[in-house]
């Protein structure tokens, strides 16, 4: 009778041990986002936000014929992972003959080193820069033949003009915070062949290239993420961490402009 006595006792500390520890590992993954570069500003002190550690909160890229800003959403004092803010900031000039559209996708890069893409598009809401009014939303694509009444409302008569007046808010649908990047696709709605393809790291992720080089066990991140860093080729230009931390914050700057 003491022997089985004993044995439960033991079954029932076991059990609960396996329990803490699985919870554990459930709050640091959750914490951590994974493996994922973006960083759970929750879980950063304020030590660890000082000029010793500068974040982007907003980010920055552009090729030939694609350029984008975008920015952290806020749902009241959190940083949310579901959504971001994007300004599209260079356009082909032949947009507005409405022959193409545009598209947002997302992906990730798995601990294999793998490209993991989203399943499908993803939805966005259209906002006046100037008066924060909602002109259009849940849309799945930009087609300029089917953004007049939008352009009107902003006294844009071009898709240059458009753009620059508004923002969109897009609906990432990750609410865990797996994914890396953002991706802004160009097609030839003629044959829906991709015209041009532009990478975004989403924001929240460390300003400093050097400690987003790592990932957050120590190990080295993946090289396709650390090459799309706004700051990639300026790790050897004696930049300081309130010189990386100001040229971020210039990013946040973009998003507000109405110009």
């Amino acid at each position: 009778m003491k022997t089985q006595i004993l044995v439960l006792k033991l079954t029932l500390i076991l059990s609960a041990l396996l329990f803490i520890t699985a919870c554990g590992s459930s709050k640091n993954m959750t914490d951590d986002y994974a493996t994922s570069s973006r960083l759970n500003t929750s879980t950063i002190t304020s030590t660890q936000t000082d000029s010793s550690r500068p974040l982007a909160y907003c980010n920055q890229r552009s090729n030939d014929q694609l350029g984008v800003a975008t920015a952290y959403y806020k749902s009241g004092e959190v940083i949310a992972t579901n959504r971001i803010y994007l300004k599209i900031t260079k356009i082909p000039s032949y947009f507005s003959e409405s022959k193409n559209y545009i598209e947002f996708h997302k992906w990730m890069m798995n601990s294999a080193g793998a490209k993991v893409w989203g399943s499908e598009k993803m939805y966005f809401h259209i906002y006046s820069i100037a008066t924060g009014e909602l002109l259009s939303e849940n849309k799945t694509y930009l087609y300029w033949a089917d953004l007049q009444k939008e352009a009107q409302s902003v006294g844009a008569a071009t898709p240059d003009q458009f753009f620059k007046k508004v923002r969109l808010l897009i609906e990432l649908e990750d609410y865990a915070g797996e994914y890396d990047v953002i991706t802004t696709k160009y097609f030839n709605s003629n044959d829906n062949s991709q015209l041009s393809s532009l990478d975004s790291l989403i924001p929240v992720f460390d300003a400093d290239p050097t400690k987003y080089a790592y990932e957050k066990d120590g190990s080295t991140r993946n090289s396709t993420l650390q090459a799309l860093h706004p700051f990639a080729s300026y790790t050897n230009q004696g930049w300081t961490s309130a010189t990386y931390q100001a040229k971020a914050n210039e990013f946040c700057n973009v998003l507000n402009k109405a110009q």
